[in-house]
C-alpha cells in the first residue's frame, strides 16, 4: 500500500481540518498534532475503501471475462509444487475444477504410456505417487499398483476424479464465478488483503487520536522517566 499522499488527498485534509476543528478543538501545539493524525487518518480511510471498491470491480470484470484462465493458472501454480508437499497439494487440487481437471490430465498422460506398452519411467512413478498424495517415506521402488499392475490404479484415479467434477466441482465452479461477478471476494486477493490491513491501522490511529483529544488529560506522572505513550503505527 503506498503511504505517500497524493495531492486530492492534500486538499481534502486542509478541507477536513477546517470542518472538523469546532469539533475537537485543539488548543495546544500536541493537541493540534493529535487532531492532524487524525484527520489525516481519515483521509486514508476514505482512499482505502475507494480503492477496495475498485479492485471489487476489476476483480468482477476478471471473473466476466477470463474466469477459466484465470482459474487454469491458478491450477498450474497450485500444481507446480506438488512434488514439495504432495499430500496437501493433491487435496487442494481436488478442492477446484481447474485443479482436478489439471490431475486428470497428468493421470490420462500417464495412461496413454501405459496404453502404449510401455512402462513409467522414475519420474512418471513419482509423478503418480505424488498425484495420489502419497508421503515420499512410503514409496517403494515401483509404481503404485492395484491388482499388481498401474493400469487399474489410473482407471480408478480418472473415475473417482470425473466423479468428482459431476457430483460438486462443476456446480462449485459456477456459484463461485457468479459470486466474483456479483463483487464477492471468492479466492483471497494479496492486494486486496493488503489495502484491509493498511485500512485497519488507520482506522486504530484515528481512533487513539480520538481518543487522546476527547479524553481528560491524566495526571502529570510521578516518575519523571516515563514515556508518554505511543500511538499506533499506520505502516501498510
Amino acid at each position: 500500500m503506498d503511504d505517500s499522499p497524493r495531492p486530492d488527498d492534500n486538499a481534502l485534509v486542509s478541507h477536513r481540518l477546517d470542518a472538523w476543528r469546532d469539533t475537537y478543538n485543539p488548543a495546544s501545539p500536541d493537541a493540534e498534532f493529535l487532531y492532524t493524525q487524525l484527520v489525516v487518518a481519515s483521509v486514508r480511510i476514505d482512499r482505502c475503501q475507494a480503492e477496495q471498491a475498485i479492485l471489487g470491480d476489476y476483480q468482477a470484470r476478471r471473473a466476466q471475462l477470463s474466469w477459466l484462465e484465470d482459474r487454469a493458472f491458478a491450477a498450474e501454480t497450485l500444481g507446480a509444487t506438488l512434488a514439495r508437499k504432495p499430500p496437501l497439494v493433491s487435496r487442494r487440487l481436488r478442492r477446484s475444477l481447474q485443479g482436478c481437471n489439471w490431475l486428470i490430465d497428468r493421470w490420462t498422460a500417464l495412461s496413454r504410456i501405459l496404453d502404449a506398452g510401455d512402462e513409467w519411467t522414475q519420474a512418471q512413478r513419482s509423478l503418480a505417487y505424488d498425484l495420489l498424495g502419497t508421503p515420499p517415506e512410503f514409496r517403494d521402488e515401483g509404481p503404485p499398483t492395484l491388482d499388481g499392475s498401474p493400469a487399474p490404479l489410473v482407471a480408478r484415479e480418472l473415475a473417482r476424479l470425473e466423479q468428482l467434477k459431476t457430483d460438486s466441482l462443476e456446480e462449485l465452479d459456477a456459484y463461485e464465478r457468479a459470486a466474483a461477478l456479483a463483487g464477492l471476494e471468492v479466492e483471497p486477493s494479496p492486494a486486496l488483503n493488503r489495502l484491509k490491513r493498511y485500512e485497519a491501522a488507520c482506522l486504530r490511529l484515528f481512533q487513539w487520536a480520538r481518543k487522546q483529544l476527547t479524553s481528560k488529560r491524566p495526571a502529570p506522572s510521578t516518575n519523571p522517566t516515563a514515556a508518554p505513550a505511543a500511538p499506533p503505527t499506520a505502516a501498510p
